[in-house]
């Protein structure tokens, strides 16, 4: 199995641990993250992961998703999905390893339908861990590439504020 990247940032520093998604996540940084709000950017490379009401404009920490080994297999023998859900499922378990220590979270994505990372993960979050969907207090649209995470955070609140929590 790949490894993934996770960096982590951690009183002002930045560390980076190469770690295999079968092992937990940095025990540090998920202490951090305990019952906390989060706001989660999904795209189909990475996940930015902030606290709500922190101010800091880097995030707590940054999900990254493998890149698997490519094999040239001919169509009829080859799984029948598509290219985006290769390396998917380690993602997003490592992504719902994140939210399980939370209290709640805002998923804030681009895109639409299928081509939106958080709708694809709210489907597998339904599919292997259901028990999280509660803890999704709101999702939301923005162009995640063009913003910085302070307007992240800020378009996570605005979605929070509207929500009956």
């Amino acid at each position: 199995m790949e490894s993934g990247i996770n960096t982590c940032s951690h009183a002002g520093t930045i560390v980076s641990a190469v770690l295999s998604y079968g092992l937990n996540m940095n025990q540090e940084v998920l202490n951090r993250l305990v019952n906390r709000s989060l706001v989660a950017a999904i795209t189909h490379d990475n996940t930015r992961v902030w606290i709500l009401n922190d101010d800091d404009e880097n995030p707590v920490c940054v999900v990254k998703r493998p890149h698997p080994d490519i094999r040239h297999v001919r169509s009829a023998q080859s799984h029948h999905g598509h290219a985006s859900e290769v390396s998917e499922v380690p993602y997003f378990n490592e992504l719902a390893r994140v939210m399980s220590v939370a209290s709640n979270v805002v998923l804030v994505g681009h895109g639409v339908g299928k081509a939106n990372a958080v709708n694809r993960f709210l489907d597998h979050l339904e599919a292997h861990r259901e028990s999280l969907l509660d803890r999704v207090a709101a999702t939301g649209q923005a162009n995640i590439a063009a913003l910085s995470g302070a307007q992240i955070v800020r378009e996570a609140r605005k979605k929070w504020s509207h929500v009956d929590h």
